[in-house]
């Protein structure tokens, strides 16, 4: 019989001590029919009474049903579409930018560039008749004089 009056006091107070913590680690929302701390001084003065309150009419069980929020009045929703509309403004500018900068490009030339492309350029040197071709100046590139020996 001792040993039983043992157990229950070991549960008992294991009890306790788990609704004081489980009502202290509440939400306010969570918490029903009275505040916190009234709830806490009933469970600690009141043990095996305040512990079946609690449990019983104290907490609410699982987590609060949120009623479906239409798109234009959830918040999160409407973060979502003006970080979007942001991300586009921004992705528009650089767009504007790029095609602006495109359109100014051709009107700025190097003036050095326009020359005239059928012209050669002094400093080519695949265009030059100078020491450095393979022709002689009567010769048409290319052809050697060791070619014309074996002729």
């Amino acid at each position: 019989m001792a040993r039983l009056l043992w157990l229950a006091a070991v549960i008992l107070i294991s009890v306790t001590i788990y609704a004081v913590i489980d009502c202290a680690r509440r939400d306010r929302s969570e918490v029903k029919a009275m505040p916190k701390s009234a709830w806490l001084l009933v469970i600690i003065l009141l043990p095996a009474i305040g512990v079946i309150m609690w449990f019983a009419f104290g907490r609410s069980y699982g987590k609060p049903v949120r009623p479906p929020v239409a798109p234009d009045d959830d918040p999160e929703f409407l973060r979502k579409l003006a970080e979007q509309s942001s991300w586009e403004a921004q992705r528009n500018q650089r767009r504007a930018a790029a095609e602006q900068h495109a359109e100014q490009e051709p009107a700025e030339q190097d003036p050095a560039q326009d020359d005239d492309p059928g012209v050669p350029d002094e400093s080519d040197p695949e265009d030059d008749d100078g020491p450095s071709s393979q022709g002689s100046p009567g010769r048409p590139k290319g052809q050697h004089e060791d070619r014309d020996a074996e002729n």
